[in-house]
This record gives C-alpha cells, sequence and structure tokens, in this order.
C-alpha cells in the first residue's frame, strides 16, 4: 500500500487498539492475581484449621482412650482396645474423603480469568470479522467509483 492509501484515521485506531488491549490485559492480570490470592488464602486457612484440628483430636483421643481402657473390666481390656482401634481406623477413613472431596470439588484455579479471556477472545474475533466486511465495503465502494470514473472517462473520450 501507498501512504496515500492509508486511511486517515488508521494511526488513532492502532493507537486506541493498543491501549484496549493494554487495559485489557491489566485487568485479566488483575483477576488472576485476585483468584490467585483467594486460592492461597482457602490454602492456609484450610491447613490452619487442620492442624489445630489435629492436635486437639489427638489429645482428646489419647486422653478418652485411656479413660475407656481403664474404665474397662480388665480380662476386656485388649477387646476394648481393639474396639477403640477399629472406631478409629473408620473415622479416619472418612475424613480422608471428606478432605479429598474439598480438594476435587473446588473451583479450578484461574477459572474466572480463562473465562474472561475468552469472552476477550470472542469479541475480538467478532471485531475482526467486522473490521474486514468494512474493508471489504470500502474496497467494493472504490472499486465501483473507480469503474464510475473511468466509464465518465471513456464517455467524454467518445464525445
Amino acid at each position: 500500500m501507498h501512504d496515500a492509501e492509508l486511511p486517515p484515521k488508521l494511526i488513532p485506531s492502532v493507537r486506541s487498539l493498543v491501549s484496549t488491549a493494554v487495559a485489557l490485559a491489566h485487568t485479566r492480570l488483575a483477576l488472576a492475581g485476585i483468584e490467585l490470592e483467594e486460592e492461597m488464602q482457602r490454602l492456609i486457612t484450610a491447613a490452619a484449621l487442620g492442624f489445630a484440628s489435629l492436635i486437639l483430636v489427638l489429645l482428646a483421643l489419647v486422653v478418652g482412650t485411656f479413660t475407656i481402657v481403664a474404665a474397662a473390666p480388665e480380662e476386656h481390656r485388649v477387646a476394648t482396645m481393639l474396639a477403640i482401634t477399629v472406631v478409629y481406623l473408620i473415622i479416619a477413613i472418612v475424613l480422608v474423603l471428606r478432605l479429598k472431596a474439598i480438594f476435587t470439588n473446588r473451583p479450578a484455579i484461574f477459572s474466572g480469568t480463562l473465562a474472561e479471556l475468552e469472552k476477550d477472545k470472542e469479541t475480538l474475533s467478532q471485531m475482526t470479522k467486522a473490521h474486514e466486511a468494512a474493508e471489504a465495503e470500502a474496497e467494493f465502494e472504490r472499486q465501483r467509483v473507480r469503474e464510475e470514473r473511468s466509464s465518465r472517462t471513456a464517455r467524454q473520450g467518445a464525445n
């Protein structure tokens, strides 16, 4: 293309497009940062609560187990300890399954950011298609004007 063929608003349009792209990137990065911070807070909270719960449950289990075993008749103490062990194992399995469910049911990391980027991609695709259609229409109009001029010139030359 020659400089004379460039649309007069090309440079401001490019600047506007770059400015919009930078603003979109900034917004998406900010959203990603917020999501990452939320995920970190969720993980830290879960770890702290899990650790505190673990300590307290262990203390309660030790004291409770000794109390039950001490209260049981001497001939049933072994059976009592076996029964308590089975109960502890069942509870531990239930808790592990619950913990697994917490991490498998959480939202995917950066899901909000990825959804917004997908919307941006679709919008840019639509804008590109609209721009291409407008360019094709403008080219068609320019071609029509050229043909009109050449036919006028041909008619004037014939006269």
